[in-house]
């Protein structure tokens, strides 16, 4: 594959050096190291379809011409300047750096020239994403139309051709951004908090390859590792009823298997005692694809599989987990943008795509989660070679609040029409990476419509992986059950019969670093923010540890947001130009492995009222004289069970309630005056070794035990299922007594313009000592 890559990069090199010495990166904008890597007379010029490769292509990445006019012009002279592409209009690489706006058109064109030996068959041309309405030209014919942010697409333009002459492409290209209902992700024409720089145009590789008249077009695949056998199917576009597909499985050159088939009917290849797919073993069968005419050889592509199996089953104790390959495997990723500050969506380079994937490897994490982004089919390629587990999200548009709507929202006709295409697409073009595990089909509620039908759908077309909406709204349908939470991870009491229960987004610690900002005068921000690094390293591991209490009841896999900062948010292990690891990867890799080698059986000290309820004494007026203390006389306070709070209806919450997450959301002992005051006794057998408070309340508290203040908090998680763990620090252990204790609690209510609407407050001690 490398040579080919040399060979299709030099023919363009004569081509493009005059125009390269007037490129260079729009200045005053954050580079990486990888920034001064891009050459312009050939950037990304690696094969851009590892899954398919022909031995001949041409890559058209370089300096295009390219001009900006009124959406209404319907022709234009294209002489703004030049372009690098695959880098957005909107990002520094391209050597623009300017907004397109909705009400605009973009105008690209090049020439190229078609090697005399390929006029034998056909010539494609294709397109690894253009953001989003596209009208491509050849020699001034129309080769066709696309309409996507992220999928690749492909033109037959064998007869747009002039033999023996220079060709020249041009595009057409608008982009609604967020005025338009069309998926985008994260978007936006005035970037703030979590929505970052629009991306329009071209921004992944564009490329032509000679083709037969009878080639193979796709193919999609399917291992079975319980029944040793790898299923796969390919589409030949000319075929006729001489035409057959040939496919041969190899290991390490020698063939193992072989089977031959019609074009669109299945495959069987025998792969018998397969070496599996994993992230500590991530094995990959090569695999060639031969059309056969009248037994001869027509065409042929190179490519690759891995025999691995993603399944929800129970565990030995019978509780459901995430599978792969038949075995539990805690999955632990970072929620992972893809965001660059020199290209935007685009990486400046391979290297640069691959680095983040390492880092993650060498941090001890053995999942991402790709956030609403689809990437260029050689992210995953290296996902698959280096052993990394891809949870895959499909990318919003349309309405971004499902919150007060738990049943769906109706969509517009042309927004779910342009939804279900890109989400089909993404499936067809990414579905034979073994990489690919999880298709998260809503995010946080983000465009969802449909009820239950579109997981549905998604797991009936794709019948080898998961599918799940992850955050907020829950369907009841899918594979997984699933709850973001920040800064702490929350959790699912109820996920189903049949679905496993994951944390899909937690974390978002906040740790800007001077100089490597994307703007260090805006609001650099995390969900909670550190500007001492010994102070962030503590929380992530408190965080971690948070997560280890959790994995003995269920949790199968959880994702930290984020890889890297991107533009106004600080929350990323790495900064955004990847120059800063917050936590050098070492030491998170430390930290992250007792996630898989030591899970943690809390001991419940004193119980909270989650389950049962616990009778307190408590009062609503200010009690008088030493009221945290043993022995002090509350005979006059009122007795009720917890949790004590106000029986709110959902809709003041201000967000579909949702059961699964705090079933005991109803008060034991209504709770509305602004404070209140708390006192209980419970036994200890033993004393404990390191204790930790399970406090639910909003939005302050105080903890004593024994008339000691042992923890005081003030970040209202006011549920069960988002209850943080607060450790009871050494020097207040001395508080605990065999025999007899008292815990007395302050509380103080959130007074917030809805009315009390989280109001709670209750409080359970448990021990994580060993026991």
């Amino acid at each position: 594959m490398r040579k080919v890559i040399i060979t299709a990069c030099v023919c363009w090199f004569a081509t493009t050096a005059s125009f390269a010495a007037a490129w260079q990166p729009v200045a005053g904008t954050m580079t990486t190291k990888w920034t001064a890597e891009v050459d312009p007379r050939c950037p990304l010029p690696e094969y851009p379809r590892p899954q398919m490769v022909r031995a001949q292509w041409e890559n058209l990445n370089g300096l295009w011409k390219y001009a900006v006019t009124a959406k209404s012009k319907t022709s234009s002279e294209i002489n703004d300047g030049e372009i690098l592409v695959p880098f957005a209009i909107e990002s520094a690489l391209s050597g623009v750096k300017r907004t397109f706006k909705p009400s605009e058109k973009l105008w690209y064109e090049r020439s190229f020239e078609v090697p005399a030996k390929w006029r034998e068959g056909k010539v494609l041309l294709h397109f690894g994403a253009v953001d989003y309405y596209t009208t491509v030209y050849v020699n001034g014919k129309k080769a066709g139309d696309h309409e996507g942010c992220g999928d690749a697409f492909t033109f037959d333009i064998t007869g747009l051709l002039v033999p023996g002459e220079t060709q020249q492409v041009s595009l057409e290209v608008t982009d609604p951004t967020d005025e338009g209902k069309q998926p985008r992700g994260k978007q936006v024409l005035k970037p703030h908090g979590i929505y970052y720089t629009a991306v329009s145009g071209i921004w992944k590789t564009v490329w032509i390859e000679p083709v037969p008249e009878k080639y193979i077009s796709d193919f999609a695949s399917a291992p079975d590792i319980d029944r040793g056998i790898f299923t796969i199917n390919a589409r030949v576009t000319g075929g006729d009823g001489a035409t057959m597909v040939r496919y041969t499985a190899l290991d390490g050159g020698k063939q193992i298997a072989t089977a031959t088939a019609k074009p669109g009917e299945n495959a069987v290849l025998n792969i018998p005692n397969a070496k599996l797919w994993c992230p500590d073993s991530p094995f990959l069968y090569d695999l060639k694809i031969e059309v056969l005419h009248s037994g001869k050889v027509v065409d042929s592509v190179g490519s690759y599989f891995g025999m691995r199996k993603i399944a929800v089953a129970k565990d030995a104790r019978g509780i459901n987990r995430i599978m792969l390959n038949n075995k539990v495997m805690f999955q632990y990723g970072f929620l992972d943008q893809g965001w660059w500050p020199d290209g935007l969506l685009t990486a400046p380079t391979d290297e640069a795509l691959q680095s983040d994937i390492i880092f993650t490897k060498n941090a001890g994490y053995n999942t991402i989660r790709k956030h609403i982004k689809i990437e260029p089919d050689r992210f995953y390629y290296h996902c698959d070679k280096l052993g990394m587990i891809v949870w895959q999200d499909a990318v919003s548009g349309d309405d971004y609040n499902l919150k007060n709507s738990p049943k769906g929202l109706e969509k517009d006709p042309t927004a779910a029409r342009q939804f279900e295409h890109g989400l089909k697409a993404m499936i067809d073009q990414l579905r034979n990476h073994p990489c690919i595990v999880n298709w998260v089909v809503f995010n946080e509620g983000w465009g969802q419509y449909g009820g239950r039908k579109w997981i549905d759908w998604t797991k009936q077309y794709d019948t080898t992986r998961l599918a799940e909406v992850t955050g907020w709204v829950d369907m009841g349908n899918g594979d997984i059950c699933d709850t973001h939470r920040y800064p702490a991870p929350g959790r699912v009491e109820n996920p189903g019969p049949d679905r496993a229960f994951v944390v899909g987004e937690f974390g978002g610690l906040g740790l800007p670093i001077k100089g490597h900002l994307w703007n260090p005068d805006m609001d650099n921000w995390g969900y909670a923010t550190y500007t001492d690094p010994q102070a962030f390293k503590e929380a992530y591991e408190h965080l971690v540890f948070h997560l280890r209490t959790m994995i003995d009841g269920g949790l199968s896999a959880a994702i930290y947001t984020q890889t890297t900062d991107v533009e106004g948010e600080v929350n990323g292990m790495l900064t955004y130009d990847r120059a800063k690891e917050k936590i050098p990867s070492g030491e998170l890799a430390a930290i992250n492995k007792l996630l898989y080698t030591s899970p943690i059986d809390l001991t419940i000290l004193m119980p909270n009222s989650e389950r049962t309820p616990q009778q307190w004494r408590y009062t609503t007026a200010k009690p008088q004289g030493e009221w945290t203390a043993v022995g002090y006389d509350d005979s006059s306070w009122k007795q009720g069970p917890g949790m004590f709070g106000y029986n709110h209806p959902a809709w003041q919450l201000g967000y579909a309630y949702d059961e699964r997450t705090d079933p005991a959301h109803i008060p034991g002992t209504e709770w509305r005056t602004d404070e209140i005051w708390l006192r209980r006794d419970f036994t200890l057998d033993k004393l404990p070794t390191d204790p930790y408070l399970q406090v639910r309340y909003d939005e302050y508290a105080q903890v004593y035990v024994n008339g000691v203040l042992v923890a005081e908090v003030s970040n209202r998680p006011a549920h069960y299922s988002h209850s943080d763990l607060v450790r009871i620090a050494a020097d207040k252990l001395s508080a605990f007594r065999k025999g007899e204790n008292t815990i007395a609690v302050y509380c103080k209510r959130n007074k917030e313009p809805k009315g009390p609407a989280n109001q709670s407050i209750d409080v359970a001690i448990v021990d994580a000592g060993k026991q």
